[in-house]
């Protein structure tokens, strides 16, 4: 009668795998892509990840050019507690992919409050997309001002009390500082014409997805500018 091999202890299965993720975390850091992306989608498809591994399936896999499989992972990772800079920046990264620019904002400007390092070492002359800027100058304003829905409420007082200028410099903060308020300073400027609110309604567009209204805005902005020129609209015959 044959006896059917005995399965290896637990403990062995779970040193084994430990073994495997340290050896995949060397050849990640190392930047040995193909290998290590072979070697964390094992460990993923042969059990669950814990947050730190599932960062590195998210790193290794938007290496690697996969940004919509790094995007799950980065988004299964901050579901089961994470919250590492890395994988905040790739959900951004993702999130802009698709589309998503609000959600892309807010998660970049987390990811610039969570890293260790600099912006330019994690992604070590990777493209970046349209929203970094937006969430590194949302995160040096809100250092020295109020918050977002303090200071729309302050640019609504200053549009009527007349005080244009004003009303453009706070909404254009808020769109940097809460870049989903979006939608809600484009109703407020609906009337208003001006280049100031021109390069507001403009940004504001960019940022809901609205690309040709925002192209629209700012040649609008280029025109105005052109008309209050010195000289704009005088007789060339004259002099």
């Amino acid at each position: 009668m044959s006896r059917r091999a005995a399965a290896p202890p637990v403990d062995t299965v779970a040193d084994a795998r430990r073994t495997d993720l340290r050896l995949a975390r060397l050849h990640l850091r190392m930047r040995l892509l193909p290998l290590a992306r072979a070697e964390f989608e094992t460990l993923a498809a042969t059990g669950p990840l814990d947050p730190g591994a599932l960062g590195d399936l998210a790193e290794v896999r938007w290496r690697s050019g996969d940004l919509a499989g790094a995007g799950d992972a980065a988004a299964a990772h901050l579901e089961s507690g994470g919250g590492e800079g890395r994988a905040l920046a790739i959900a951004a990264e993702a999130a802009a992919a698709i589309g998503r620019t609000a959600e892309a904002g807010r998660l970049a400007t987390r990811a610039l409050d969570r890293l260790d390092g600099s912006l330019d070492d994690l992604f070590a002359g990777m493209p970046k997309r349209a929203v970094w800027p937006i969430a590194s100058t949302r995160v040096a304003v809100a250092a020295v001002l109020r918050e977002p829905m303090e200071e729309l409420e302050a640019a609504r007082v200053a549009l009527a009390e007349g005080r244009s200028a004003s009303a453009a410099i706070r909404l254009a903060l808020v769109l940097r500082m809460e870049p989903s308020l979006a939608p809600a300073i484009l109703d407020l400027i609906a009337d208003r014409s001006g280049p100031a609110f021109g390069v507001v309604r403009g940004d504001a567009y960019r940022i809901v997805g609205r690309e040709v209204q925002a192209q629209e805005a700012f040649a609008a902005v280029g025109v105005l500018l052109d008309d209050e020129a010195p000289g704009a609209g005088a007789d060339p015959a004259a002099g």
